[in-house]
């Protein structure tokens, strides 16, 4: 039988967290409100059509995805692994698995007696 094989993958820093939500900020500001993150606090926010709206979008992803991809797959499917092998699939909001409830419900087991003293 062949041997199982284990990947592991990188975790996400604390600068890809931030990086994703820079995203989510690009995407909403502009799908929202048309505007970049940054120019609703402009006196005058500049007035595009849907048309400039979505070229504008479409040009601020591929730019972040160029220099952000790394983030996205650390972020994006680390999250799904963790969720795949520690959480509940049966539940609709993110639970410990069965496995892992026990582990936790679990009591450490107190020493008895002293430590056993190995001689050569």
């Amino acid at each position: 039988m062949p041997k199982p094989m284990t990947m592991k993958m990188a975790r996400a820093s604390d600068k890809d967290w931030a990086t994703m939500w820079r995203l989510k900020e690009i995407i909403e500001s502009l799908v929202e409100y048309g505007m970049l993150p940054g120019e609703m606090e402009d006196e005058q926010p500049p007035d595009r059509s849907q048309s400039e709206i979505d070229s504008l979008l479409s040009e601020r992803v591929a730019e972040w995805w160029g220099h952000n991809q790394g983030a996205w797959n650390r972020c994006v499917f680390g999250g799904q692994m963790v969720m795949e092998q520690a959480c509940d699939p049966k539940s609709d909001v993110l639970e410990w698995n069965d496995t892992i409830k026990a582990a936790i419900a679990s009591k450490p087991t107190e020493p008895t007696d002293k430590p056993e003293v190995l001689t050569g």
